[in-house]
């Protein structure tokens, strides 16, 4: 089941997520903007959820670019909702939960645009303290009701990005876990596909001659009467159809075992090796 849900998903990276999740949040507030007769706001909230849809377009050319602006347009929104809320709406609680996302949607090799993002967030931050949360024309009027409402949105909102930023973080935990056992199963796959061509020519090679000694041994033992050599063409004969045994098992390797052959030197084990079907 959980392979299928990978084969399933397996296009869909952090920014997808990211983007969709932020498109979410971002629609929930249009209709409350709109209660409240803020058409204006509900406007901009229009434009943001085009942004986050676009840098979807731009996911597949230009990856670097469509994460910069889904950071972009989502500390635009925050510098949009502090200017018209006011430093008491405690929008400041999004504002740092935001800090997180550029570590998740950002690999590891691309430390410079993580920390590029982060302090575009930290300059979010800074500059509405600068300017006195003047960003938007005026600041909305609203009751101290509706502001606690207001702030205790904001502490959900807060809540549900940094409960998303951690089940993103193990989905891509889980997701990186997956991709390295295939690539395991490919290398092993390729291993099992060489060591069968290597077994293949010596079967083929080893068999021609092999062949012609047991059919000496047995005409040998067929035409004497000496018990002792009997014995040992009988053997020889034993010995030949084994080794045949175990070059046509070979060819039919599925998983291959190791094991310590010298002091750093490993060998395959043919006992514990796993194999297609049973060869008689």
């Amino acid at each position: 089941m959980k392979k299928t849900i990978f084969s399933t998903i397996k296009k869909r990276t952090p920014l997808t997520y990211i983007a969709i999740f932020f498109t979410t949040i971002t629609l929930i507030y249009i209709p409350v903007f709109s209660y409240m007769h803020e058409y204006r706001l509900s406007n901009f909230l229009c434009a943001f959820i085009f942004l986050y849809v676009f840098s979807l377009i731009l996911e597949k050319q230009f990856p670097s670019v469509s994460k910069h602006i889904v950071i972009l347009t989502a500390n635009a929104g925050i510098l949009l909702y502090a200017s018209a809320f006011g430093y008491t709406a405690g929008i400041q609680y999004i504002l740092f939960s935001f800090l997180v996302i550029p570590f998740i949607l950002f690999r590891s090799d691309e430390w410079a645009q993580t920390i590029l993002s982060v302090f575009q967030s930290i300059a979010c931050f800074l500059g509405l303290e600068a300017f006195d949360y003047s960003f938007y024309p005026h600041t909305l009027s609203i009751s101290s009701h509706h502001l606690i409402i207001i702030r205790y949105l904001m502490i959900v909102t807060t809540i549900f990005i940094l409960s998303f930023s951690i089940w993103l973080y193990r989905f891509n935990l889980e997701k990186l876990s997956h991709e390295r056992d295939c690539i395991l199963i490919e290398s092993l796959d390729e291993k099992v596909k060489t060591i069968k061509k290597i077994v293949i020519a010596l079967n083929h090679i080893i068999n021609n001659h092999l062949t012609l000694v047991v059919v000496n041994s047995s005409i040998i033992s067929k035409s004497t009467c000496d018990p002792h050599l009997v014995k040992l063409t009988s053997s020889i004969t034993e010995k030949g159809y084994t080794i045949s045994y175990l070059l046509k098992k070979l060819t039919r390797l599925k998983k291959p075992a190791e094991t310590e052959y010298a002091e750093g030197i490993m060998m395959l084990d043919i006992e514990r090796s796993e194999y297609d079907d049973v060869v008689n």
